[in-house]
């Protein structure tokens, strides 16, 4: 009873969205990186996905970002498909151009200890 333990699905979501980004075609071409913003009381991540295009090292090119976040009360389960469809859509041929254009900030549970 010292404290507020951690949950064994800490990184299912990380897991679920990994293995999207591994089954896409052209990964080469994508720039996917996972960060955990914070842990919840509960000890679960506030994950933050960033989405873009491969950078040009030689010559950066700074670019606007789009943040995108879901499940903040635990009542929208149906966001939860929403976020998940754009982020299938983000990873596929038809959003390269975006990906190009923009950085995208993906925040998928705003409140993992509502939602869990």
């Amino acid at each position: 009873m010292g404290g507020v333990q951690k949950s064994p699905v800490k990184w299912e979501i990380k897991e679920e969205f990994e293995s999207v980004v591994w089954l896409t075609n052209e990964k080469e071409d994508i720039v996917y990186e996972w960060h955990v913003l914070s842990d919840s009381i509960l000890g679960l991540p506030l994950p933050l996905i960033t989405i873009t295009a491969c950078p040009n090292k030689k010559n950066p090119v700074k670019r606007k970002a789009i943040v995108i976040s879901s499940r903040i009360h635990p009542g929208e389960s149906v966001a939860s498909f929403v976020f998940n469809g754009f982020f299938k859509f983000l990873l596929s041929n038809e959003a390269k151009h975006l990906r190009w254009l923009f950085v995208f900030k993906l925040i998928p549970v705003q409140n993992p200890d509502g939602v869990v």
